[in-house]
């Protein structure tokens, strides 16, 4: 199954163990972002799996309080319990988070341009994560890890891909944790 489809699900599933409307998570998204304004058609195609920006998963899954490497998995478990928190507020905390996290595994990792490439197409084919007609070339490029007016765009697809090649979860991308018990 494509990971569009599956977030979609969850943000679904989510939503209605909620009883909330699209309309009502469009609200809540909009009220823990400063980016932009969201309504129910969004969230219809997100949940329809028709794909989003990295940072808008980001804010469902602080909305939602949840652990966004549980958010990419196919019948997801969902804690009651467990709760995360320090999500990015804003677009530009987002980026600045993720490109120095990104930066640091590459740096860490010592990955070489050919080695990234050739373990991203692997790792975006074994997730089936792009359909017949996407460019990988396109999506693979090393030059997108660097620019961070681009990142801001990143799909949530192509993050996911970057953190199996990097071996980072998406949770330590944009540093969130456990919401301690003292924190809720």
């Amino acid at each position: 199954m494509i990971l569009s489809k599956i977030i979609g699900e969850n943000v679904r599933i989510l939503r209605k163990k909620r009883g909330w409307t699209q309309t009502r998570l469009a609200r809540e998204i909009n009220k823990k972002t400063k980016h932009k304004k969201i309504g129910k058609s969004m969230i219809s195609n997100y949940e329809n799996g028709l794909g989003m920006e990295a940072y808008m998963f980001f804010s469902i899954c602080a909305v939602f309080k949840v652990d966004p490497d549980e958010m990419v998995k196919g019948n997801a478990k969902f804690s009651d319990d467990e709760k995360w928190c320090g999500f990015p507020k804003t677009l530009s905390d987002f980026q600045k988070r993720m490109r120095k996290n990104i930066k640091n595994a590459v740096n860490k990792n010592n990955i070489r341009k050919q080695d990234f490439d050739h373990g991203f197409d692997d790792i975006a084919w074994e997730f089936e994560i792009f359909g017949e007609n996407d460019n990988l070339a396109e999506i693979s490029s090393w030059r997108y890890r660097n620019k961070s007016e681009i990142l801001g765009n990143l799909k949530i697809e192509r993050l996911f891909v970057l953190s199996q090649c990097l071996n980072i979860s998406l949770k330590k991308i944009v540093e969130i944790r456990k919401v301690r018990f003292y924190e809720i």
